[in-house]
């Protein structure tokens, strides 16, 4: 999921399901964008999580960032 407001893509992997969003589909906070599955390489459901500066497609461009200051920041301003 691409955010032009911040130039940072939000990278879910091992879903399920392909998610049912597309292209161009607005996403608001607390929305379901996917269920947890074992796709891919995995050895168990769970959620692969990435932030990425830049527009990714499928979550090997753009350099990695780590979430984890972002995720403490959306808790703390009860965004996530």
């Amino acid at each position: 999921i691409y955010s032009p407001e911040d130039a940072r893509s939000y990278v879910y992997l091992h879903m399920l399901e392909p998610s049912p969003l597309r292209a161009g589909d607005e996403v608001r906070a607390g929305q379901v964008v996917g269920q947890v599955g074992c796709t891919g390489s995995c050895y168990g459901p769970h959620l692969h999580f990435e932030i990425r500066h830049g527009k990714v497609a499928y979550g090997h461009e753009g350099k990695p960032i780590d979430p984890l200051p972002y995720l403490r920041q959306w808790e703390r301003l009860g965004t996530g």
